[in-house]
């Protein structure tokens, strides 16, 4: 019979940051557990810095994933005050910030500047994330491919929202991929020791060998 492997990937969002990568084993299936962006910090931004506008912009982007820097997920006000938690995160020239409401994202490195400390700031830490079982219709049916969601996180590290971003890939994998994350817990980030609610994406990518 063939396992599955199961790759989760966790990246920026409008209100999200990457947590460092773990691995873990699971009867009939491997997980991995990866970044494609540098990885935050969990324990303390050392960076801090605001947001420096050009002269002809009254706000800058902010993205979600590096892959998708045609579709800003917020923005930015001018003289905003942000802890970078990654440098080039996953792209050259894109850092990974946090701000005082719990925005997080990816923002380009021109458009920061100065030294602003930012007090105690830390990313969302995965404290519980199981596997989503790979359903018997998709191994049977052969179903492979990516499903990404957005993750909402509250102050007190439970997931709140899943919704599905990408293509459904059918056979009962997005289903069990959402009700899955929806039980994982999270320490959530903190700003100056206050929690914040944020946003993450989540991809899963699901391969049979």
């Amino acid at each position: 019979m063939n396992s599955a492997f199961i790759a989760f990937v966790l990246t920026a969002s409008s209100i999200g940051a990457p947590f460092n990568p773990a691995t873990a084993q699971m009867p009939n299936a491997r997980q991995s557990i990866t970044s494609t962006q540098q990885s935050a910090s969990t324990t303390e931004a050392a960076v801090g810095t605001h947001v420096n506008c050009p002269p002809s912009m009254s706000s800058i982007p902010v993205f979600g994933r590096a892959k998708d820097l045609e579709a800003p997920v917020a923005r930015l006000r001018c003289d905003e005050r942000v802890a970078v938690l990654g440098k080039d995160s996953g792209r050259i020239g894109l850092d990974n910030i946090l701000t005082a409401d719990g925005t997080m994202g990816l923002v380009q490195d021109s458009y920061l500047a100065g030294s602003t400390p930012p007090g105690f700031a830390t990313a969302p830490t995965p404290t519980h994330h199981d596997n989503p079982p790979y359903s018997d219709k998709a191994r049977r049916d052969k179903v492979q491919g990516e499903i990404i969601l957005t993750v909402a996180i509250d102050a007190h590290g439970k997931v709140t929202d899943v919704q599905e971003l990408s293509k459904p890939l059918g056979d009962g994998l997005d289903k069990s991929a959402i009700k899955t994350v929806k039980t994982w817990k999270f320490k959530p980030a903190t700003w100056d020791g206050n929690p914040l609610a944020t946003r993450t994406i989540v991809e899963l990518t699901f391969r049979l060998f």
